[in-house]
């Protein structure tokens, strides 16, 4: 079988599945249906497949991707955003709980970022690592 293509060969834009046929006994059915996942890009394809594999440890796909935790969050992001039906509504169809923020991973993302000095972040550490005994 063939692997669909992701983009329209004359404008590149978006491509739907209008028609799907039972390999067995023919039956066809017509309509505008969503790719899902398969409309996603080999590579965001592939990263799917690895960020499910991982459980969701994004600490784990840091290893294997070589990438920095808060490269793979936006990457992970992105991916949501294409997945959404309306990737212009932030609310959209995302589940509403409030995100977990390990205040380690916080701190060294501002790190990071440059938004923090390593003096600063050294201190919010200590100050972490205080309140977890």
């Amino acid at each position: 079988m063939l692997e669909a293509p992701q983009q329209c060969p004359a404008c590149h834009g978006e491509l739907r599945a209008v028609r799907l046929q039972c390999e067995r006994c023919g039956t066809a059915v017509e309509g505008s249906f969503s790719l899902g996942l398969r409309a996603l890009g080999p590579d965001d394809q592939a990263f799917a497949r690895a960020f499910l594999l991982a459980r969701g440890n994004l600490r784990a796909l840091e290893r294997s991707f070589g990438l920095s935790y808060a490269a793979l969050r936006g990457r992970l992001d992105g991916l949501v955003r294409s997945l959404r039906d309306d990737p212009e509504d932030p609310d959209g169809d995302e589940v509403a709980t409030p995100p977990v923020v390990d205040p380690v991973d916080e701190v060294l993302r501002a790190l990071e970022a440059g938004e923090l000095a390593p003096d600063e972040a050294a201190r919010r550490l200590r100050e972490v690592g205080g309140a977890r005994r």
